[in-house]
């Protein structure tokens, strides 16, 4: 199994588990008091073993500093009391983070004092994002972040922070303008490229790239690929004339077709002519097709060409 599956079986596993979550590979079990901790435990415990799921047990140590440490940031965040005012013009960072049954953010602002807590945010999910794999549940999170306090982010830039390491190469820790994406330099032929599937013309390809990124001089860009793209020039060229049919003449050798082919790598060219009644053909080598008349006799007729020194007969 790939680790993807691996994290959603176990999520589906422990989906009826009281006081238990799982967030990628790591599954934590909770409990109000140690006694109801230790009967969750075995619960989760005994589930895995009748799934024949191997785990390494971590048992933390209420008595260790970590833990210590965990029990006073949470007193912490309960009771703060105050936050801080937001800057229009300060740097500002989103904190963002997934979990099997919610979304949390924090926006945050640092200055020369360092940072500073401007907001929270959280949300349950639906059951149908519940289902989402843990990378996807990540870039939800980071999305409804920025759609959350987007009264703070209108019109500046703002730095997106995960601890989902994928999300890193995914997106290249890419800045949002807004809810829009901007593209790095590097990266834009590409989605030009996307937002050219299908040959659309220049306003439709500037609305869909209007709706999701920006970059400067964006305009220009969607502009410039589509009047360079040979599809869309086949695509809008306008449509050839219908060949008119040819009327049969009445007998063979009254209208006859004539053309040149060459140069040959010999240098000279060949004559065909073709008989409209008959679909009757003579070839002639010639070897120069600069003289002002040529006489070809076929059958018996003498057949008087006039050539106007061009072999495309201009």
């Amino acid at each position: 199994m790939t680790q993807l599956s691996i994290v959603k079986w176990v999520e589906k596993l422990l989906s009826g588990c009281e006081g238990t979550a799982n967030h990628t590979d790591d599954i934590i079990v909770h409990g109000s008091d140690e006694l109801q901790y230790d009967k969750r435990l075995e619960n989760v415990l005994q589930i895995l073993k009748d799934n024949e799921y191997l785990i390494t047990l971590k048992i933390p140590d209420r008595r260790s500093f970590e833990y210590s440490s965990f029990e006073t940031l949470k007193i912490r965040l309960s009771n703060l009391k105050t936050l801080g005012y937001y800057n229009p013009v300060g740097r500002t960072q989103i904190i963002a983070d997934a979990f099997p049954v919610g979304l949390g953010a924090v926006l945050v602002q640092i200055d020369r004092h360092g940072p500073r807590i401007i907001g929270f945010g959280n949300k349950s999910i639906t059951d149908c994002e519940k289902r989402y794999c843990q990378t996807e549940k990540e870039a939800l999170a980071l999305v409804w972040a920025v759609e959350h306090f987007k009264i703070y982010l209108l019109g500046k830039e703002v730095e997106l922070i995960s601890d989902h390491k994928p999300l890193e190469t995914i997106y290249g820790n890419k800045a949002l303008r807004g809810s829009k994406l901007i593209i790095p330099k590097q990266r834009r032929d590409r989605v030009l490229e996307a937002a050219h599937q299908g040959h659309p013309g220049f306003v439709a390809m500037k609305g869909r790239l209007r709706t999701k990124v920006c970059w400067p001089k964006i305009d220009r860009d969607a502009e410039s690929r589509v009047k360079t793209c040979k599809g869309r020039t086949l695509v809008s060229s306008p449509k050839p004339h219908p060949t008119k049919r040819r009327d049969l003449p009445s007998e063979p050798c009254l209208d006859v077709a004539v053309y040149f082919l060459g140069p040959l790598p010999s240098n000279d060219y060949l004559l065909i002519l073709i008989d409209y009644y008959s679909r009757y053909k003579e070839i002639k080598i010639i070897k120069n097709i600069n003289c002002h008349r040529n006489h070809y006799k076929s059958q018996g007729i003498i057949f008087s060409i006039g050539i106007s020194c061009n072999p495309n007969f201009r």
